[in-house]
């Protein structure tokens, strides 16, 4: 038998009537038949045809048919528990929810990607069934069915809404720049592809190119703040398919780490080659330092990253000294460090 994307179902005559295929080996298809065609009659049995691209019809062996039931003795929904939800419990109401084996599962279809998702019931009975959507639903609008052995239901309407997640700011940063955080959310992309799902970065009178550091893991996301003068109000809008989330950060003299390099003379030059470089913070809003670089004045797309874990920091606070080693190149450089939660110094 050929592979999934050689072959197709047909059910029935009715034009590109497919059964959407779900397994398939050499000998054996599995199938989801849709829903009934107007040209079709409950009860009555039609044709199951299987073709691939180069036109060969399936031998088939033994019956190789399908009868739709009727409307009443299908699994039907009628109501859902809620119409909108983030992440929590959404319960099915209808008929003939689970078949003889107290089997139900719940499908969510995406209105837009055409992309099922496949959920257990936590709870079920003849006349409802109840399922958990996690935080690793996307957001969207999906079509949500009932099915089991007996078949699949109608479908009904459900919106799920993003949550960006938690801030890693309190009342903002530093006028350096800072790397800031939004996790534990929900909902969240595979990716920000800028049309189902954006970003943006403003500030009254201006728009900001965004640096999306990393996204969308674990329903988290990482991003740049510009350096920009103390005192700026800049607004994050979080825009899906179904609702929008706005979060401010503000910049601020106060919570700008500062520091001073300690380890070379007043005019702050030295030799090419390796060398030990350290800093003491002069102010306590150096916490956890997360990076250091050095990077060119001349082109800042010239960097020397320090390995993680290879500075050592003595003290904590104001007047905490920390060390690294670099290799340094002829050229001038600015030392950049980002610490959390306040940002750059």
């Amino acid at each position: 038998m050929p592979e999934n994307q050689q072959t197709l179902v047909y059910v029935g005559e009715a034009l590109n009537w497919f059964c959407n295929i779900e397994k398939i080996n050499k000998t054996s298809i599995e199938c989801r038949t849709p829903s009934i065609n107007k040209k079709y009659s409950p009860g009555t049995p039609v044709s199951v045809v299987v073709s691939t691209r180069l036109l060969i019809l399936n031998s088939c062996s033994g019956k190789c048919s399908f009868t739709y039931n009727s409307a009443s003795a299908s699994p039907s929904l009628t109501t859902s528990s809620t119409l909108k939800t983030n992440v929590g419990t959404v319960t099915l109401n209808g008929t003939l929810l689970v078949d003889s084996n107290n089997f139900a599962e719940v499908t969510l279809t995406n209105s837009v990607t055409g992309e099922i998702v496949v959920l257990p019931a936590t709870n079920t009975s003849n006349t409802s069934v109840t399922f958990n959507v996690t935080n690793y639903v996307f957001s969207g609008t999906y079509l949500v069915k009932v099915r089991n052995a007996i078949g699949e239901s109608n479908g009904l309407s459900l919106i799920v809404y993003w949550n960006p997640g938690t801030v890693s700011w309190g009342a903002g940063g530093s006028n350096a720049g800072n790397i800031i955080t939004l996790s534990s959310g929900a909902g969240y992309p595979k990716e920000i592809d800028n049309k189902i799902f954006s970003v943006s970065l403003k500030s009254p009178g201006m728009v900001y190119p965004l640096n999306i550091v990393s996204c969308c893991g674990s329903n988290t996301i990482s991003m740049e703040m510009p350096a920009s003068p103390s005192g700026t109000a800049f607004t994050l809008t979080f825009t899906g398919p179904t609702n929008v989330v706005t979060k401010t950060y503000s910049t601020s003299t106060y919570y700008t780490p500062t520091a001073n390099i300690t380890s070379l003379s007043s005019s702050l030059n030295t030799s090419v080659g390796a060398k030990n470089i350290s800093f003491i913070a002069t102010n306590s809003y150096i916490t956890t330092i997360l990076s250091i670089k050095l990077v060119s004045t001349l082109n800042k797309d010239h960097a020397i990253n320090i390995p993680n874990s290879t500075w050592n920091t003595n003290g904590t606070g104001a007047n905490a000294t920390t060390t690294f080693t670099a290799v340094l190149n002829a050229g001038s450089y600015r030392l950049v460090v980002n610490s959390a939660p306040y940002g750059y110094i």
